[in-house]
């Protein structure tokens, strides 16, 4: 359940109106649920370290590592735009395993990547997939880090 002055502070940083009679919450795990407004939709989690998701982002932002944009709700809570994509185990799942070169290219540049900023944890329900574009996104970043490196760098 997400506490009130969550929504609050999500309909002052989205500009959504006040009528959250439209909203509908749905929950995707115990610590992550989805919010549905007319205005968009959006993925609210509450973090067991959410000061570590937000650094993580930083580092992926600048090494130019593709991830989704994570904005901090106050205390652990964070807020993700929802565009719905797939894992990429959803999606080769689908497709028989195929994987065609440009989607197989960024997986191998996504691994490199990884690996040198020291994540772990890394499997195909932690990748998302827009299949139209197409382009991967790393996800999950709270377990990611091996602790040690992560310590180092923050």
């Amino acid at each position: 359940m997400i506490p009130s002055d969550i929504l609050v502070r999500l309909r002052e940083r989205k500009k959504i109106e006040n009528s959250t009679h439209q909203w509908v919450t749905v929950p995707l795990s115990p610590n992550v649920s989805r919010v549905e407004t007319p205005q968009g939709s959006w993925v609210v989690k509450i973090s067991r370290d959410a000061r570590r998701e937000m650094a993580v982002f930083d580092l992926f932002h600048a090494y130019g590592i593709p991830c989704f944009e994570i904005e901090s709700l106050g205390g652990n809570w964070l807020l993700y735009e929802d565009l719905r994509l797939p894992t990429l185990g959803t999606y080769l799942h689908q497709r028989t395993g195929i994987l065609d070169a440009p989607l197989f290219f960024q997986l191998g540049c996504i691994g490199v990547q990884s690996e040198l900023v020291g994540m772990k944890d890394r499997n195909l329900r932690n990748i998302l997939i827009n299949a139209h574009g197409p382009k991967l996104y790393l996800i999950d970043y709270n377990a990611a880090f091996k602790t040690d490196l992560f310590n180092r760098l923050f």
